[in-house]
């Protein structure tokens, strides 16, 4: 092989463009075989210009020597377009991704599309013919000939559907869904910057396409929810719930869902979705953030509403008293309020608030929220009235005694 100063220019013809460029270890070992073994394939001209052929001429002006070149002949390559040949040549020789192949895939369809027309014009000519033969048949009453019409309607009915997708995907090795998917993924890309990011970033095989399809899908449930739940997108905007997340919020009752997507006071999507198996009532409370979960499930194996309910005020009451402790303490630590002191109005009217309740309906332990904030000597008081309290409903309410057991 003589080499030349000035190897002779091509370009590359548009055609051959679709195709992606090898680079990197691939290119180098390209270029290391044509410098020990020769060029061994010419490149293929059309129109002057490199149709197939653009890495060997890369490779071959990278070690300064001519290129061999041919022309594309329409009679050596009967029944193809130039597209045809460039994508068949390339598509055996080439390691291309599915995302790659997929847009090569896009490509074809046009094409194919146009020659399916075609196809499908003579199918109804053909078809046509049939129902004249099927009607002679029944006529006749030729039970043979019925049936063997039957199928071949049936056939063309088939190929009528639009197999053009199926076959332009057997050509670019790839299934009919891929292409479906990139045909999408090309018309929203057009108009959105994220998503033709997404793609080419999937033809360089960084994603795939079920991937960026995903995501198209995606973009398009949230459009959808402007009209439908038009506060479930604000809450996907505000990055308090996902996508597919929305989904399952959408699923929820209206409270638990309100609850779920609220900027403020909210619970998460796992304790909403854990609360639907709880008592109505119950839900509620846990929507409102007066309970937790834990605390809901506890007070669900109260039987009766009522106990329920006494139940919610009394862990509420507690949670604003905690809540007000924690402000003060806030406050005492910027200097707004003095340390105040704490103290236990021990009267009658405390007394009498522990009678008026059964024992039985309020777990002990909730009761211990209420001691949390105060000093130890101020516990152990507390505690000698809990227990004078148990003592007199004992006394007064000996028919529960058994209960209490």
């Amino acid at each position: 092989m003589k080499a030349s100063n000035k190897p002779k220019m091509y370009l590359f013809h548009e055609l051959a463009s679709y195709l992606p460029l090898i680079e990197g270890e691939d290119f180098d070992n390209l270029v290391e075989d044509i410098r020990q073994f020769g060029q061994i394939e010419p490149a293929v001209l059309f129109d002057g210009k490199i149709l197939d052929g653009r890495n060997r001429y890369r490779a071959c002006k990278q070690l300064g020597i001519d290129i061999k070149v041919r022309e594309w002949n329409p009679s050596e390559f009967t029944g193809i377009t130039p597209l045809q040949f460039v994508i068949s040549e390339n598509i055996v020789r080439r390691h291309l991704n599915i995302a790659q192949r997929s847009e090569i895939g896009l490509l074809l369809l046009e094409e194919e599309e146009k020659l399916t027309k075609e196809r499908v014009k003579e199918m109804r000519l053909e078809k046509v013919e049939l129902m004249r033969l099927e009607k002679e048949a029944k006529e006749r009453k030729d039970k043979t000939l019925e049936e063997d019409i039957s199928r071949s309607k049936k056939k063309i009915e088939e190929m009528s559907k639009g197999e053009t997708i199926k076959i332009v995907g057997e050509k670019v090795k790839v299934s009919g869904d891929s292409i479906k998917q990139a045909k999408k993924i090309k018309e929203v890309a057009k108009k959105d910057k994220e998503i033709a990011e997404e793609w080419e970033k999937a033809k360089k095989g960084d994603t795939g396409v079920s991937g960026v399809y995903k995501k198209v899908k995606e973009k398009e449930f949230v459009k959808s929810l402007e009209t439908t739940e038009p506060e479930v997108k604000k809450a996907i905007d505000d990055k308090i719930i996902t996508p597919k997340e929305a989904k399952e919020v959408m699923s929820l009752p209206k409270e638990l869902k309100e609850a779920v997507i609220k900027t403020e006071s909210r619970i998460t999507l796992k304790d909403a979705k854990e609360a639907t198996s709880l008592p109505e009532d119950v839900q509620k409370e846990v929507a409102k953030s007066k309970i937790t979960i834990d605390q809901a499930k506890e007070i669900s194996e109260f039987p009766k509403s009522e106990q329920r309910k006494a139940i919610v005020k009394q862990i509420d009451q507690t949670n604003k008293a905690e809540k007000k402790i924690i402000q003060q303490k806030k406050d005492i630590i910027k200097g707004k309020t003095p340390a105040p002191v704490k103290k236990i109005d021990m009267d009658v009217k405390f007394i009498n608030a522990w009678k008026n309740t059964k024992i039985m309906d309020i777990p002990i332990k909730l009761k211990k929220q209420f001691l949390k904030s105060y000093s130890e000597e101020t516990k152990q008081e507390c505690i000698k009235i809990v227990k004078s309290v148990i003592h007199y409903l004992i006394k007064e309410f000996s028919e529960d005694v058994k209960l209490l057991e």
